[in-house]
């Protein structure tokens, strides 16, 4: 029998310990399709401030868990949601990446706004590896369309190497009664390649 990790065990448990403290009371489904290759979440919020969710990436097997805690701030303009999360191997219990992050957004008025920080750590070598940033702005220009620009950073740490910078323009749009349609266009100034993104999330 294989051994599970310590991060693996300590997930279990939080799980464990969320589920019997407070009701999954929303939950919601993600889907996002790029030139990496297609990501599927599953997430949900824990009573009125714990939020959690699960990652598959079917590219290379892994499955990502993540907790975290809503910070509500200027009457609830916008949310502050730091979060720690593992990516492990299923097959063979390795973990692969701790990955600490921070996300905040804001659905204000005429607006839509993210900002998502995600440290990957390599726990074998116990340093930062590399450092994912996203960052986009949506603006309601009529009832059923958001427009605005938005960009990403993938920075080594260790080498101090970049390693993608996108710049580029989304469209965001409702799906039905409770489904939400995000497809960009960006180039990537750094490989000199043009890229998209599909994002498709639903609240079940």
């Amino acid at each position: 029998m294989k051994r599970f990790t310590t991060m693996a065990i300590i997930f279990a448990l939080l799980f464990g310990c969320g589920m019997a403290s407070a009701q999954v009371n929303s939950t919601w489904a993600r889907v996002d399709a790029d030139q990496n290759g297609t990501i599927f979440w599953l997430g949900g919020k824990l009573g009125p401030s714990m939020v959690h969710d699960f990652v598959y990436t079917p590219s290379n097997g892994s499955v990502e868990g993540d907790f975290g805690y809503t910070f509500k701030l200027y009457k609830d303009a916008f949310d502050i949601i730091p979060m720690i999360g593992g990516i492990f191997n299923p097959v063979t219990s390795k973990t692969i990446n701790y990955v600490p992050q921070l996300y905040w957004y804001s659905a204000y008025k005429n607006h839509y706004s993210e900002l998502w920080l995600v440290d990957y750590m390599d726990p074998n070598k116990n340093s930062l590896n590399t450092l994912w940033i996203l960052g986009l702005e949506r603006y309601k220009v009529c009832k059923y369309i958001n427009v605005g620009p938005q960009f990403e950073i993938l920075q080594d740490l260790k080498a101090n190497e970049n390693l993608r910078t996108l710049a580029g323009f989304g469209i965001r749009m409702p799906y039905g009664k409770t489904g939400t349609i995000d497809l960009s266009a960006s180039r990537d100034t750094k490989n000199k390649v043009n890229t998209g993104r599909m994002t498709f999330i639903f609240n079940l």
